[in-house]
């Protein structure tokens, strides 16, 4: 788990993205997150990492945007660490 004090970088989270694909040689089938500008990096990575192993996948997202943002209340909690 690596931690920063805001989120909202999104050069640092595909960092972290792509840290966690290198040390476990694995790209997970799907991601997910809400739509903020700080998660298209992760979407794009996904889909192209997908895409250049599977041609039958060129088209498609390996993303799910979801509708709501559910991490509001996990990020309040860990601020006040």
């Amino acid at each position: 788990m690596k931690i920063w004090h805001l989120n909202h970088n999104m050069q640092l989270i595909l960092s972290y993205y792509l840290e966690t694909v290198k040390k476990f040689s694995y790209v997970p089938l799907v991601t997910q997150s809400d739509a903020s500008t700080e998660n298209f990096g992760i979407a794009n990575a996904q889909t192209m990492l997908h895409q250049m192993h599977d041609l039958a996948l060129s088209g498609f997202v390996q993303h799910c945007w979801m509708q709501t943002k559910k991490n509001v209340m996990p990020e309040i909690a860990w601020l006040q660490l």
